[in-house]
């Protein structure tokens, strides 16, 4: 029912300007002196503290002291959290030209903010004053960049062209046009799809479901493909920001940078409907044409391969061919696409094809796999990483195509950092560098928990081919 002018909510000229006070306003407690505690101890490296430290000591190890650090930065991270959430919910409200909703986001990000104001009073009574201190959050509000707004247009354009592609199939994946009851059976099927992915219970059954296909990408494919954009996106502020010149880790960050500069084989592992590889393809444009607008000597070149594998390939097909007549040769000059299985070694011959690939990739992407299989995954990506770092592949020799190449980039993204660490620890001795790509950046004391505001994200780099 259309709102009459008389009962409207506050224009939005007046829910910006609360907006703009709340986000100057907008305070992240910033334990430093429990930072510090923390930093002295509480690792598992002996030698100091560096941009291999991969995991936690045990509460159990801690000192009375640290493990009252480590609950003051969970409890920061709980309400960052939750500002975010409102965030979320306030973007969404706008997009759908919501101002009621928008202005009860707002409502709730200044009850979040109270909350946070008392806990920064009681870190101050109980630690002194000089043991806490505010700084504005940048979490708060987070404004997207120029180069994360233009990923966004191109894929929402490939995202609206691939659902007129499935509904214009003359046997569309339900068997109708798309209604709103169809829309609510799809939504139903993918939640009970992505709740088994997300205890790992999943089984090939479950994907020979169309409605649950399609419910997943209505409700999961922008958002996965932002989330590379996002993430890469971050990396590119960093790298230009001059203020992160002087950082520990601003020459890991160049070179991942330096990287990022000449991606042309891509391997999406576990790559469902292909969000991932959009995602990248998304980025690589908007940074080519970003290049081209700067007049920067140096441009990117288009994507020359994607490759899309998944366990589930045969069922997800319905999905990514389609895409892939979208998406090339515009965004990137050939697709592929395969099946491999993460929880088998080498001795399948998917996975044998699949390890080909990702000999002579540029990228390797995975989300919200390492999660969802629990450490059943070491020995298929242990041969990932054996590929990539030793050149393996028919077509390689002494001499030949990865002679001399630089080394792989993975990026990783899943709810939490949990497997990523333990990927971390795993490798650790055969990358050149790496980096979170989350809210945990510019922070290495939050680095070590499980927890982050979002999802967690990594980017690594292996060290130089031989």
């Amino acid at each position: 029912m259309a709102r009459s002018a008389a009962s409207s909510p506050v224009p939005y000229t007046t829910l910006a300007e609360k907006r703009q006070r709340i986000q100057m306003h907008a305070t992240s407690t910033v334990i430093q002196e429990s930072d510090r505690q923390l930093g002295q101890d509480g690792y598992t490296d002996q030698s100091p503290k560096n941009e291999f430290v991969t995991r936690s000591v045990p509460n159990q190890q801690l000192t009375s002291e640290q493990r009252q650090a480590k609950k003051n930065l969970k409890a920061k991270l709980k309400l960052e959290s939750r500002k975010r959430k409102f965030q979320t919910r306030y973007d969404h409200a706008l997009r759908r030209n919501d101002p009621k909703v928008a202005q009860q986001a707002l409502c709730d990000l200044e009850g979040v903010l109270e909350q946070e104001k008392e806990l920064l009073q009681q870190l101050q009574e109980h630690q002194g004053d000089h043991a806490v201190s505010s700084t504005e959050s940048s979490e708060s509000f987070y404004q997207p960049s120029l180069l994360e707004q233009q990923s966004r247009s191109i894929i929402e354009g490939v995202y609206h062209q691939l659902q007129r592609s499935l509904q214009n199939t003359t046997t569309t994946l339900d068997g109708d046009d798309q209604s709103a009851s169809q829309k609510e059976h799809q939504t139903e099927q993918a939640r009970e799809l992505l709740r088994n992915m997300t205890k790992g219970t999943q089984d090939l059954d479950m994907f020979d479901n169309a409605p649950a296909l399609r419910g997943y990408v209505r409700q999961k494919f922008i958002e996965r493909a932002m989330l590379v954009a996002s993430s890469l996106s971050k990396l590119a502020q960093f790298s230009v920001q001059e203020e992160f010149h002087q950082s520990p880790k601003w020459e890991t960050h160049q070179k991942l940078w330096k990287r990022l500069q000449s991606i042309h084989k891509v391997v999406s592992i576990g790559c469902g409907p292909g969000c991932d590889g959009v995602g990248i393809a998304a980025w690589v444009e908007s940074q080519s044409k970003h290049n081209r607008n700067k007049e920067l000597n140096e441009k990117l070149k288009p994507m020359a391969e994607l490759v899309l594998l998944d366990w589930a390939m045969p069922q997800w097909e319905q999905i990514v061919n389609p895409l892939a007549k979208i998406i090339a040769p515009g965004l990137i000059e050939n697709v592929t696409s395969g099946t491999c299985d993460v929880l088998r070694g080498p001795e399948s011959s998917d996975n044998q094809s699949a390890l080909q690939h990702c000999a002579g990739a540029d990228l390797v992407i995975t989300s919200y796999l390492l999660s969802e299989t629990r450490g059943r995954w070491h020995s298929f990506y242990d041969c990932v990483m054996d590929y990539c770092c030793q050149g393996k592949s028919s077509e390689a020799s002494e001499e030949g195509p990865f002679h001399g190449r630089d080394g792989t980039l993975f990026l990783f993204s899943d709810p939490t950092a949990w497997q990523l660490h333990e990927w971390l620890h795993r490798n650790r001795d055969r990358l050149e560098g790496w980096c979170w790509l989350d809210s945990s950046m510019s922070n290495e004391d939050l680095q070590v928990l499980e927890g982050r505001v979002g999802p967690a994200v990594l980017l690594a780099l292996t060290k130089t081919h031989p």
